[in-house]
């Protein structure tokens, strides 16, 4: 009886596991929101790299769109995949998949006080990305990938108008491995259209 106990118990122990498994740290790639005051039309992009894992999708999410001199702001957000018009290939756990994204990611930002001279801060992320088989994100999902990460916080592309600082880029957060530090700006200007590239690519290949 006892034997026939145990081995009743090993599916739930096997089906239960995944619930535990570390959460992927992200080390590397970009999430990118626009402004409002850009001009640019959502939805920007995001690339999400680390521990064999490759996320790459679309938000429609907006970030702050300008500022007082000397004003505090806190970039903390709650970023969300958008829609696409067919399934993207996900890597996780060294495993592809062709799928579509749901979830969220939660960005904890230091407030500081940013000026044409000063727009970075760092920031901590935490939050979890399914994939599904279909667009309705309905069902079983395919893989469910809890993640964390950190890195730098910046405001792209500032305008000064006279008593107040337009945000014409957006917000770039940028992951790194280490202790986050400031980026020049050319860089993290790189690293938005690498995000968009990669994105379109995706979502608009080319025709055969």
């Amino acid at each position: 009886m006892l034997r026939l106990s145990i081995f009743a118990l090993i599916p739930i122990i096997a089906f239960a596991a995944p619930a535990f498994a570390d959460p992927i740290t992200v080390t590397g790639g970009h999430v990118t929101l626009g402004s409002a005051a850009s001009g640019q039309d959502p939805p920007f992009g995001f690339s999400l790299t680390g521990d064999s894992t490759s996320i790459v999708g679309e938000t429609v999410g907006l970030g702050i769109d300008g500022f007082n001199p000397g004003q505090i702001v806190d970039l903390s957000t709650t970023v969300a995949p958008s829609f696409v018009a067919h399934p993207l290939p996900e890597t996780v756990d060294g495993v592809t998949y062709s799928a579509w994204l749901g979830g969220h990611m939660m960005f904890a930002a230091t407030p500081f006080a940013p000026s044409a001279s000063a727009f970075t801060t760092p920031y901590t992320m935490t939050g979890a990305l399914s994939g599904f088989d279909n667009a309705q994100l309905t069902g079983m999902p395919l893989f469910t990938a809890d993640l964390t990460g950190a890195g730098t916080a910046s405001l792209v592309g500032l305008q000064d108008v006279g008593g107040r600082f337009l945000v014409r880029g957006g917000t770039v957060f940028a992951f790194s491995e280490v202790s986050p530090t400031p980026e020049p700006s050319t860089t993290l200007l790189l690293g938005v259209g690498l995000v968009g590239v990669v994105v379109r690519r995706r979502w608009n290949p080319p025709a055969s």
